[in-house]
Parts: C-alpha cells; structure tokens; sequence
C-alpha cells in the first residue's frame, strides 16, 4: 500500500478558516458552495482547507501534497497572471514529514490513531470568470482518489434590454401564442 492508498483527503470551502496556535481548524462561514464577484472583477475572499489523515505506520516517511484549482468549464487549471505577468497555474504544492504524535507525560498514543497535516490557503480575490465552475483538487505524490471540491462563481443576471419589442405580439414567434382580450 501507498500513503495516497491510506489516505483520507476533507476539502472545505470557507469565507474564512485558520489554524490556532494549538493547530485546531477555526472556520467562519464553512462549507460554501459559491464565490462572488466584486466590481473589479475580482472574487469575493474565500479559503480553501485541505486535511489529510494517514495511519500510524506512516511515521517517519514524508509525502508530497498538491493542491489545484481547476476551471471546470473550460477543462484545465486556472491560470492567472503572476508576479511577471506571465500565466501561471493555481497551485500549491509541499512536502510533508509525518512525525510521531506529541502527547504530555502519561499519557499513550493510540496504535490506530492518524495523523493529520491541514493546509489552508485563504485568497483575498483572484481572477475568476463569471458563471464557471471550478474544482480544488488534492493529489498525494502525484495520484488522487478522487479528492475533490467543486464551487461555482456567481454571475449577474441579465440586465434590462432596451430597444427590444414593444410588446409581446411583436416579437417574431411569439404573437401566435399571445391571446389578445375579446372586443366590446
């Protein structure tokens, strides 16, 4: 077996989420399932939290962790303009030790007890198109059990049209099926 066999992968959506000092997740606005835009066309902050838990017997070995965004919409990983201004992909990508669980005096670890490494990447606004969906997607050294986020960036609806038919009969089509109010 892999770490990537053992592993179980959480991927939360929050307006925001930290790590304390004692590294406990701290969220607000958990589990959210889509982003808004701002005037600038920048999305509204969101973080993305993403928890793996391996067995025991990983201790002492490392793995590496990756962690896409993907524009689902048009089929591939979002590029956005980086410090250069060349396109670059959103990713993120570390190298995890698994150490042995710190507990205080007296006290035993569990022999099936996991341990966990949470990442959390909180973006203050990035570009993202209106009405696409998107995927966070995990990778452990390179494979990937299906570990995945989707959200949806909201897009404004349609505004008034002006110019358009004066009323419904006179829009091609549509007049047949318009019932006109009986004459007096």
């Amino acid at each position: 077996m892999s770490v990537s066999d053992d592993a179980q992968v959480q991927i939360l959506l929050a307006d925001y989420a930290s790590l304390d000092a004692a590294n406990k997740l701290n969220v607000i606005g958990g589990d959210i399932a889509f982003v808004g835009l701002l005037e600038n066309g920048m999305s509204t902050p969101f973080t993305v939290v993403v928890s793996v838990s391996v067995p025991g017997s990983y201790v002492n070995s490392s793995y590496a962790l990756t962690v896409e965004l993907h524009d689902i919409t048009v089929g591939q990983v979002l590029l956005v303009p980086g410090p250069d201004g060349e396109p670059q992909a959103v990713r993120a990508q570390q190298m995890v030790a698994v150490s042995p669980l710190q507990l205080p005096p007296g006290f035993a670890v569990p022999t099936d007890a996991r341990h966990t490494h949470t990442m959390v990447m909180t973006f203050g606004g990035i570009p993202l198109p209106a009405g696409h969906s998107f995927e966070v997607r995990a990778q452990i050294d390179g494979q990937s059990q299906d570990w995945f986020r989707r959200f949806h960036v909201l897009s404004s609806t349609p505004g008034v049209v002006f110019g358009g038919p004066a009323n419904p009969s006179t829009i091609p089509g549509i007049g047949e099926y318009v019932v006109k109010p009986p004459e007096d």
